[in-house]
């Protein structure tokens, strides 16, 4: 019978809020035909007056009728700073938001980019 790892072949590590985790060097890998990919995408929602303007990275993002909104993005790594502004019909009023975001990836063993949706760009860098 073949060993896979399991919770018990996994090291995990916490700071700041923050944890990793880590497949520890004397894990088995018993089989070549596995395989994982994984990969992260950014979801930017709020609200507004229905008749506001918004706009996310400085791409304007169309308003429901509610004046909801969602953008997604993919994330790769790096760092982002992306400003979120809204503006009313007007022109005479607005308020902004700067997010900030950070993605760094550490691998172990062989993990593949997962497909994204190709119409998702990345957030600006910061």
């Amino acid at each position: 019978m073949d060993q896979h790892p399991d919770s018990s072949a996994w090291t995990v590590a916490g700071s700041e809020g923050a944890s990793e985790a880590r497949l520890r060097e004397e894990a088995p890998f018993s089989s070549p035909e596995f395989w994982f990919e994984v990969n992260a995408e950014l979801i930017v929602y709020g609200r507004t007056e229905p008749n506001a303007r918004v706009t996310v990275g400085g791409r304007p993002i169309p308003l429901r009728p509610d004046g909801s909104f969602r953008f997604q993005f993919s994330l790769p790594d790096g760092e982002y700073e992306m400003p979120v502004v809204a503006v009313n019909a007007r022109n005479d009023d607005g308020r902004a938001a700067l997010l900030e975001f950070s993605r760094h990836s550490e691998y172990t063993g062989v993990v593949g980019p997962h497909p994204q949706d190709p119409a998702l760009n990345p957030p600006p860098v910061g």
